[in-house]
């Protein structure tokens, strides 16, 4: 128990990144979505691929281009110089983490939590991703330190 407490106080900087960056991408993925159906006008292959949904029982409304915008903050994994795998592995936990809840709200049939944050739901909206991507964080912190 006391290692736990230790090893969260050292890593905490890199907590609050992870937390941060996550929410982000999250911000980023809905953000692309709505630019490029507001800015792409053409009706062509491009369009129809890029407005796909890979998921559509998962999560409806999530878009390839959400996904590509929300790949957008890898950048911001790199300025605070985290290894590509890392980096890779929390944009796919957080995925995961939005595809997850996403699925539980469809079986309760609601689309939000709540309207806190308007189009972007409630602030469990907001932390699906975060819950799968620290619990990844600390795996690897425990991983590292053995």
């Amino acid at each position: 128990f006391p290692f736990i407490i230790i090893n969260f106080l050292i890593s905490l900087d890199d907590l609050l990144n992870i937390i941060t960056i996550t929410i982000i991408s999250d911000i980023l993925q809905q953000l692309s979505n709505r630019l490029f159906i507001k800015f792409y006008k053409n009706d062509d292959n491009l369009n129809k691929i890029m407005l796909s949904n890979p998921f559509p029982i998962l999560s409806p409304k999530k878009t390839l281009v959400g996904y590509l915008g929300g790949f957008l903050t890898l950048l911001l994994y790199y300025y605070y110089n985290y290894k590509f795998s890392y980096i890779l592995m929390f944009y796919i936990c957080g995925c995961v983490g939005d595809l997850f809840a996403s699925y539980f709200k469809r079986r309760i049939k609601i689309d939000n939590y709540s309207n806190y944050l308007g189009s972007h739901g409630g602030f469990l909206d907001r932390c699906d991703a975060i819950i799968f991507n620290i619990h990844l964080f600390f795996l690897l912190n425990l991983i590292n330190k053995n």
